[in-house]
């Protein structure tokens, strides 16, 4: 049995209960293109949209009769140069953020200033104390840099699209790591920047930090306003709080990974940018493209049948699952870059070379169990909230770097004691 429209009501049609296909009705106007994707069985609410055997046929309205509803299959060549291009971009933007690191809008005001206190009170807890001042200055910096590098973020995302679809390159190969890497430099950058000059006035022009503040806080109001009036926009920001603060909790965790390892391992920090920028990149990657097979092959809340929600590691990194062959790219990819990155790390680190093949095995070792897990992750969170009318798109993304960070930065931390054990330490 399966749902046939029978009237038009708004332009959105009303469905009634048949057999056989799924058809849509159209508005008189719209070009029609038709694709032909199997669709599992049941529905959420327990009826059959069709047999194993059958077919649904989704039909796409649209303005434009070049939009298509699937694209055409990709080839492992064009994936990997796809990606390859940009990935190394961004790693040399992960470089950036760690000799960066080494020295020194509406969501993301919030998410700022719930990560400022987050900040202030696990310090309060670690050290028995209550700064006024320091908690001022962190919120501040915090605030202006999460607004700060979020529109110039923005800027570049929509530049990417543009030009991806001007040239006809996937963006999920392409935005998505492109974007993560000058995430990191600039991020990072604006932080230093802009904590250091908070930093020269907070001890006698602390009213300037406050001020700052409450500008954001008075302006709060006006940019939900502004949001909820964009059909667009609205989804996500009702949507899109619940992974993004927990994923803030999460990178909080990972936080106090890196703060203890930099205490014991002062050089750690030449690394981690690497390790986590990298990994995050890459299965950044892997949840666009399952999200947009997701939306283009099936109903929101239906697992499509040439895919399923559980699957063991083999299939759904090495073969049998329709995105294990990007899995084995992108871990190919990872492997190689890894590599690459570090010996060009630790020489603009050390102005010489100084890794020895105990740490790049123990390095990679660690790279690779972070990629092979998050690539794992990617698949089961996708479809678990596709499966629960969750949009990936909105909630993937954020769960799996803020988990990307907090295992990258516990596997480079183990990399690192194992190395002290057998007296072969990083002495870059």
């Amino acid at each position: 049995m399966v749902a046939y429209p029978d009237e038009m009501e708004n332009n959105n049609p009303v469905f009634s209960v048949s057999n056989h296909f799924t058809a849509l009705t159209l508005h008189p106007s719209a070009s029609v293109e038709e694709k032909k994707v199997p669709v599992i069985p049941q529905t959420p609410g327990g009826f059959s949209l069709a047999s194993h055997d059958s077919l649904a046929t989704l039909t796409s309205v649209s303005s434009e009769p070049d939009l298509h509803v699937m694209a055409k299959p990709e080839t492992s060549c064009t994936i990997a140069f796809q990606v390859a291009v940009p990935f190394f971009l961004a790693g040399l933007g992960t470089i950036g953020a760690g000799l960066v690191l080494g020295r020194v809008q509406i969501q993301a005001t919030v998410a700022a200033i719930i990560v400022s206190i987050f900040a202030v009170a696990v310090a309060s807890i670690t050290e028995g104390s209550f700064n006024f001042n320091d908690a001022i200055l962190l919120s501040a910096s915090s605030i202006t840099t999460a607004t700060s590098s979020c529109f110039t973020l923005d800027l570049v995302m929509i530049a990417v699209i543009i030009f991806s679809q001007r040239y006809k390159l996937n963006p999920d190969n392409v935005a998505t790591p492109l974007a993560a890497s000058i995430g990191d430099v600039v991020s990072i950058t604006l932080l230093a920047n802009i904590s250091s000059a908070f930093f020269t006035i907070h001890d006698t022009q602390s009213w300037i930090s406050i001020l700052i503040i409450a500008l954001y806080l008075a302006l709060l109001p006006l940019w939900i306003f502004v949001v909820f009036r964009n059909k667009y926009t609205r989804p996500v920001l009702t949507s899109g709080w619940i992974p993004v603060l927990s994923a803030l909790l999460i990178s909080g965790l990972g936080g106090l990974v890196l703060d203890s390892a930099v205490d014991r391992f002062k050089d750690f920090v030449v690394f981690q940018p690497i390790i986590n920028g990298i990994g995050g990149n890459l299965v950044s990657v892997q949840a666009s493209r399952i999200s947009t097979m997701l939306h283009q092959t099936s109903l929101i809340g239906i697992i499509p049948p040439h895919t399923k929600m559980w699957a063991s590691p083999w299939s759904a990194l090495i073969t049998g699952l329709p995105h294990a062959q990007t899995a084995r790219i992108l871990i190919l990819l990872s492997v190689t870059g890894q590599t690459v990155f570090i010996f060009v790390a630790d020489y603009i680190h050390s102005e010489k070379v100084t890794l020895s093949a105990e740490f790049v095995a123990s390095y990679l070792v660690a790279s690779s169990l972070q990629i092979m897990l998050l690539l794992y992750l990617a698949h089961l969170f996708i479809h678990a909230m596709w499966r629960r009318k969750m949009d990936p798109d909105n909630s993937a993304i954020p769960f799996l770097t803020s988990i990307g960070d907090l295992v990258g930065s516990g596997f480079l931390a183990v990399a690192f004691i194992f190395l002290q054990s057998i007296n072969r330490p990083y002495e870059g």
